[in-house]
């Protein structure tokens, strides 16, 4: 990139540099700013006794050549060999006052007297020759710049005694003497010149002086480089600035000042100039966009950052141009990749009209490209990293249709998903694409080919995928995970179409109680609740998402790979209870779940199901206004989770939107059941609950101690959950305590277990009809004054459902403890007529 410049005039780019506000990134390779003196600045400056220079400096560690000079004065005359000037109009430029940085990023200086010119000279016809000033010096300062660290660099120049002071931040660094400033020819002066000077070979290690060929005091080491980094706000002043001064304009505003020749600020960020490291986004180069006759697009250059103006509805991104990092919340018409260039985003990005890739853009992990109303042209190649999120489509109030523009596809698109975390590589999942164009063999690659499977509806059978195999966006596929492999695992989804607008997948019932698995086609999220509204006739409103851990058995201390469906519906998600996850209705890309089929027909998919963000993993948390509640059954092992809502839309009979019926691999269970026959594990019900008692049923594959325990509510803070075991005759208020009991390798057990909501006041007596008992108790004894049954065992209990420390003397029917404190207790009795539980008040 030799010779790119960006040339500034002093008087007539003020107006553009306050527009523009530019800033100046310099990559090392020919990139320069120059600032055109006029005839009053460099009488100004030859009639002071001294000058400063200042500017913020941000050096790269990376410095491309032993001598980058960061800026310089240029001289545009000709000499002699004897020094006279020969032809100010025809000569070539001179640098009488150059400050470089060297590969160590230290400070160098070089004053007076290089410069190049073309002159006959004897029988050394136009021969171009260099001339060195007797009083040419070199000088390494030993001063280093941090490299990537903001620096406020300032530096005098006094002429009478010839020395130059250099400050960092205010601070003075070193004071160097015995450089001729006098003698420079500063009328001469037609450039100051940041960043850059020349090509590489500006000075050669050879020269012919007085006719003689002689050797350079430079050698080939020390030529002239470019300055590669940063720089913003030059100032120069025709007077050399006191430490005070320097100190003070370093970290404020230098207003209404005499002998300031120049200040340019090249940022339009309000930088908080922190010592040593003023707070600035990070540069790049821009391109503005000024408009589309006839698919030709003019481009006019300039410099901004990586955070997009609000100022400009059409960007172009320049050729050979890299932008990272970019982010913004204004909504541009057009945005335009051009050929060989690179946009990066981070974050959120709008785009009204139209998205054109001629180059290549990335979407970073959990960035958005926002196109509602937007079409896409790709004719080079958009990857969107994983969670990044592609949004397309709205709802067009005056056609009351979902809408969208089509896309141009010449290119080639990747979109890349993690894996949940796999313990080894016989725990599967269930994926889908949103690529047109992906082979089987390509996006699962390292997963064993007979371990990669397409569920058929119609047969409700498995079948193995082919290598070659196309994918196709909505179908639904349960892959293994790589071979050998553990841990997250990334897929590629590689095709050179974007799925878009309306995707339509067919399915075949052709038996009761039949399942097929589909996907989320789209490169972004979507609503589970809209999808299932919109195909009321071929589906049930409940997604099943497969969710597979990696547990321990006890008994046989091996490890095991438990899995189970995480299940979601419009009352909410039930989910296994050792899974770990948190999600919601919103299922994010390339995440396939199953469905219970209504009818053969198409399940229908629109870009008004797809939903912003919310694209982060497989699972996201949701938001609800209805009571609900989460109840779990575990034991060390295996859990079962039951979701109950309470919903003014629901009702006590099968709602296909609000119940979702229970299909699960483990044994480990807890359910309702509605019209004698059907286990849910999502019930909903009508929201008048509170007098209304539910009966649990479970299964349990092992003897075993399980809890009953509330995983969490919504909006029930204030309502007690009151669990009966009708076997023990134990009440529990699962709102402050688990219930913990034993229970037998049971299956479909549905009469041992309700529930039912309350105060505590609804705790009242629980008695066998057929047993009459009194009893009363006071702080150390409880009496039973009269039972008509014989009592084989008698405890207390208190309303949280522990068990108080007691004995119990059966000749005296007295129930001895340590004293109780104030408040209400249950005994329970075990007779031979059965159960019975009795309150008392202490």
């Amino acid at each position: 990139m030799k010779n790119k410049l960006l040339i500034i005039s002093f008087i007539l780019i003020t107006s553009y540099l306050n527009a523009q506000n530019t800033v100046c990134k310099l990559d090392g390779d020919g990139d320069k700013l120059e600032f055109i003196l006029q005839k009053s600045h460099k009488t100004n400056l030859n009639k002071s006794y001294g000058f400063t220079v200042e500017m913020w400096v941000n050096a790269s560690d990376t410095q491309l050549s032993s001598n980058s000079q960061l800026f310089t004065f240029l001289n545009n005359k000709e000499v002699d060999i004897d020094g006279d000037i020969l032809n100010e109009k025809t000569g070539e430029s001179e640098i009488p006052i150059s400050i470089g940085i060297n590969k160590s990023n230290e400070i160098t200086l070089c004053i007076n007297g290089i410069h190049e010119r073309k002159i006959k000279l004897n029988n050394l016809s136009g021969i171009k020759i260099k001339s060195i000033n007797d009083n040419l010096k070199l000088t390494n300062t030993k001063l280093k710049l941090e490299p990537n660290k903001w620096v406020f660099l300032s530096i005098t120049f006094n002429k009478n005694n010839g020395s130059i002071s250099i400050y960092f931040d205010g601070k003075l660094q070193k004071t160097i003497v015995d450089f001729n400033l006098k003698n420079i020819y500063y009328l001469g002066f037609t450039k100051f010149v940041v960043c850059d000077f020349s090509d590489n070979d500006f000075i050669s290690n050879r020269e012919y002086r007085n006719n003689s060929l002689i050797v350079n005091d430079f050698e080939e080491a020390n030529k002239f480089g470019n300055f590669k980094g940063k720089v913003d706000e030059v100032r120069i002043w025709s007077k050399i600035l006191t430490q005070k001064e320097i100190l003070n304009y370093t970290y404020a505003e230098p207003k209404n000042i005499s002998n300031k020749i120049l200040h340019k600020k090249l940022t339009n960020v309000n930088a908080k100039k922190i010592k040593g490291n003023p707070v600035f986004p990070q540069e790049q180069i821009y391109y503005t966009y000024l408009g589309k006759t006839d698919d030709n697009y003019g481009l006019t250059e300039f410099w901004l950052y990586n955070k997009l103006p609000v100022n400009n509805s059409n960007i172009g991104i320049a050729p050979k141009s890299t932008i990272t990092g970019v982010t913004s919340s204004y909504t541009y018409n057009n945005i335009i990749v051009s050929e060989g260039a690179t946009l990066n985003v981070a974050g959120k990005l709008n785009i009204g009209k139209e998205l054109i890739v001629n180059g290549i853009l990335t979407a970073n992990s959990d960035a958005e490209l926002n196109l509602h109303t937007a079409s896409i042209t790709n004719n080079g190649e958009i990857t969107l990293e994983n969670s990044a999120s592609l949004y397309q489509g709205y709802f067009d109030e005056e056609t009351k249709t979902c809408t969208n523009k089509v896309n141009t596809e010449n290119g080639i698109w990747h979109v890349k998903r993690n894996s949940p975390n796999l313990s080894n590589d016989n725990i599967y999942n269930f994926w889908s694409t949103p690529v047109y164009g992906v082979k089987a063999g390509e996006a699962f690659n390292g997963t064993d080919p007979t371990k990669q499977y397409r569920w058929l509806c119609n047969t409700q059978s498995w079948r193995n995928l082919k290598e070659d195999e196309i994918l196709n966006p909505g179908e639904g596929y349960t892959i293994f995970g790589q071979k050998g492999l553990s841990g997250i695992q990334e897929r590629t989804f590689s095709g050179d179409a974007i799925a878009n607008g309306e995707i339509k997948v067919k399915i075949e019932r052709n038996e009761e109680d039949a399942y097929c698995i589909i996907g989320n086609p789209y490169p972004s999220a979507i609503d589970w609740i809209k999808v299932a509204k919109y195909n009321p006739n071929i589906i049930n409103g409940t997604a099943y998402i497969w969710i597979q851990n990696s547990d321990v058995d006890v008994e046989n201390n091996e490890s095991t790979d438990y899995g189970d469906y995480a299940i979601i519906n419009a009352s909410g998600i039930a989910m296994p209870g050792n899974a770990g996850i948190d999600p919601s209705q919103y299922i994010s890309s390339s995440q396939a779940f199953a469905v219970e089929m209504i009818e053969t027909g198409d399940v229908t998919f629109n870009n008004c199901m797809r939903v912003n963000g919310n694209n982060q993993s497989f699972y996201k948390k949701e938001i609800s206004t209805s009571k609900k509640l989460w109840l779990n059954l575990s034991n060390n092992i295996k859990s079962s989770q039951l979701l109950l809502n309470f919903d003014k839309n629901a009702t006590d009979r099968f709602d296909r939107m609000y119940d979702g019926k229970l299909i699960s691999e483990s044994k480990t269970n807890i359910y309702t059941t509605i019209n004698d026959s059907i286990k849910l594990c999502i019930e909903g019900r009508d929201a008048d609950f509170e007098n209304e008692t539910i009966k649990l049923g479970y299964s349990t594959e092992s003897k075993s101690n399980y809890t009953f325990s509330v995983s969490k509510t919504e909006n029930m803070d204030d309502i007690d959950i009151l669990l009966l075991d009708n076997e023990t005759m134990i009440t529990t208020n699962l709102q402050h305590n688990s219930y913990y009991c034993e229970l037998n390798k049971a299956e479909n057990i549905e009469d041992r277990f309700e529930i039912s909501f309350g105060t505590k006041q609804f705790l009242t007596n629980t008695a066998n009809k057929n047993i009459s008992t009194i009893i009363y108790g006071n702080n150390n004894q409880t009496i039973i004054k009269y039972c008509n049954a014989i009592i084989k065992n008698a405890e207390i209990i208190d309303l949280s459902g522990n068990k108080i420390k007691t004995t119990y003397n059966h000749n005296k029917k007295i129930i001895n403890h340590l004293g109780l404190n104030k408040g209400v207790y249950i005994v329970k009795l075990k007779t031979n007529k059965g159960y019975v539980n009795k309150i008392i008040i202490i």
